[in-house]
C-alpha cells in the first residue's frame, strides 16, 4: 500500500516501497528508487537516479517550543535533491534545504532547515547538521559529527568522526 498524492510528478522507471507516502506538488525523477515506509512532503524535488532507503523523511517542517532559541516560524521553500544521491535509512532533511548531486547523506542523519550542501558531499551515519549551515562540494563529514547553527563549511573539508563544533556568537557577552 502506498500513499501517492495525484498531483505529484512520477518519472519514468521509478520505484516506490510499501507503505510510504508521496505528498503534493512532489516532483520525482526518472530512476528513483524509494524504500519503504518514506514521508516525502509537499513541494520537494528529487533528482534522477536517486535512492532512498527505508523510514526516511524528506521536507518535515521544524517544531519550535515556545523557549526555542529561534521562535519565529520562517516559510521555508521545498527540499531540492540532486541527481544521483543516496539517501539512508532513517534519514530526516528538513524543509529549506539543498542537496547537490551525487551526495551520500548515511543512515540516521539529520539535516535541519535552511542547510545548503554542495555536490559529491559525504553526509556519514548519524551526523547531525543544524540550521543555517552551508557545507560546500567534496566533503566529508563522518559518523556522529555535529556541526552547529550557522556553520560554513568550504570545499573539500573534512570533518572526522564524533567531532562536535560549537559556537558563542557573542563570545560570553550579552550584546
Amino acid at each position: 500500500m502506498k500513499d501517492i498524492n495525484p498531483r505529484a510528478k512520477l518519472g519514468k522507471n521509478i520505484q516506490i516501497g510499501n507503505f510510504s507516502t508521496i505528498g503534493p506538488d512532489v516532483e520525482i525523477g526518472e530512476r528513483v528508487c524509494i524504500g519503504n515506509n518514506v514521508t516525502i512532503y509537499a513541494g520537494t524535488v528529487i533528482g534522477e537516479d536517486v535512492r532512498i532507503d527505508d523510514n526516511t523523511v524528506i521536507g518535515k517542517q521544524p517544531m519550535r517550543a515556545v523557549t526555542s532559541a529561534i521562535s519565529a516560524m520562517d516559510s521555508l521553500e521545498p527540499v531540492r535533491i540532486g541527481k544521483a544521491c543516496i539517501i539512508g535509512t532513517g534519514v530526516v532533511i528538513y524543509r529549506g534545504c539543498q542537496i547537490g548531486d551525487e551526495c551520500l547523506v548515511a543512515d540516521l542523519a539529520t539535516i535541519r532547515e535552511h542547510v545548503i550542501i554542495g555536490n559529491k558531499t559525504i553526509i556519514g551515519r548519524n551526523v547531525a547538521i543544524e540550521n543555517h549551515c552551508r557545507v560546500g562540494d567534496y566533503c566529508k563529514l563522518e559518523t556522529n559529527s555535529y556541526i552547529t547553527a550557522w556553520s560554513d563549511l568550504g570545499d573539500f573539508v573534512f570533518i572526522a568522526p564524533g567531532v562536535i563544533t560549537s559556537n558563542d556568537n557573542f563570545a560570553g557577552r550579552s550584546q
